[in-house]
């Protein structure tokens, strides 16, 4: 017995010395992020249009996929470090005027979906290249709770009481699947690096495309070392490792599809198939500009498992005879 209790003390103390050696990285990072147009840096907060986002994502080191998962979750590269996500977001729409109980049938329209993710993050620290793909089900409607959530919100604020969810865009299937690819251009020392970067989103909640360029100068980590590398690494003996640098992204974006504008895909009562009736009133089919610029800037801070974002997006007319739209967005990162 004292036999083994040796081999397994030594085998023990063998195994905490490796990890030591070796820096062990944090493997696992719960991030809890809300988008918000009342998050306004500019102090023009708005309650209309694409006005709430919450969600929550855990991310861990990836498994080996199946194969069919794997088609369409590439890598980039034999080397890169893989990092596998799972989330669930509820967004929710709502037009001009919350307070009446028949909305302006040419305003945004009442609408809310709620779904689960699963994303595949994959960089490749040598090429300074990321992948990410994403695969999005759910369900928009009365089933997304997001009426039942803006009221709940409103009430703990003491914000006056929205009236119009009885109007909102009817039940239908979310399904997409979105792919991102970022590339390092070049970088200046080490407090700037200049990134391209596009996504594409096909589906029935948004088929879209767009292009921009990321900046990123400060204190920072890199950004091809994995997705959780990105926001907190664990302190090491003597030396705290944290990060605080500014972003900031502008791009342009084509949409040629957007649910909570125009109604699901599937549905027979959706304002898409027949310009008819939601629920007794007529409702006008909202149309997305078919192009879109936006700015976003923000902060990113982060100390051993901890971090913290905010971001500002400015945004150009996103549907047709609307104002521009601005969104703030913050996030809190916790990594283990």
């Amino acid at each position: 017995m004292k036999a083994h209790f040796n081999r397994f003390l030594l085998l023990l103390v063998v195994s905490v010395t490796a990890l030591a050696a070796q820096g062990q990285e944090f493997r696992h990072l719960l991030k809890g992020f809300d988008d918000n147009d009342g998050i306004d840096i500019r102090g023009m907060g708005t309650d209309d249009g694409y006005t709430n986002g919450t969600g929550i994502d855990l991310y861990r080191p990836a498994a080996r996929p199946r194969a069919f998962i794997n088609a369409l979750m590439p890598k980039a590269g034999d080397s890169a470090f893989n990092t596998s996500g799972w989330g669930i977001m509820q967004v929710m729409y709502t037009p001009t005027e919350i307070r009446t109980y028949n909305p302006d049938p040419n305003d945004y329209h009442f609408g809310g979906g709620l779904y689960i993710k699963h994303s595949l993050h994959s960089a490749d620290k040598r090429r300074k290249l990321n992948l990410q793909s994403e695969l999005l089900l759910g369900i928009m409607g009365p089933a997304s709770l997001a009426s039942n959530f803006q009221k709940l919100i409103h009430s703990i604020g003491g914000f006056y009481t929205p009236r119009g969810w009885d109007h909102q865009l009817p039940t239908d299937l979310l399904l997409n699947y979105n792919f991102t690819a970022e590339k390092q251009l070049c970088a200046i020392g080490e407090g700037l690096d200049i990134n391209a970067g596009g996504t594409a989103m096909l589906g029935s909640l948004q088929t879209s495309a767009q292009v921009y360029t990321l900046f990123r100068f400060g204190k920072k980590f890199s950004y091809y070392e994995g997705f959780i590398q990105q926001y907190c690494r664990p302190n090491t003996p003597g030396k705290k490792q944290w990060q605080l640098y500014g972003i900031l992204q502008p791009g342009l974006q084509w949409t040629g599809y957007q649910a909570m504008y125009q109604g699901g895909l599937l549905n027979s009562q959706s304002p898409l198939n027949n310009n008819s009736k939601i629920h007794g009133q007529a409702h006008a089919t909202m149309r997305p500009e078919p192009f879109l610029a936006h700015l976003d800037f923000g902060i990113i801070a982060s100390s051993g498992g901890f971090g913290i974002l905010w971001k500002q997006s400015l945004r150009t007319r996103e549907v047709q005879h609307m104002t521009p739209r601005s969104v703030g967005t913050i996030s809190v990162q916790i990594a283990w």
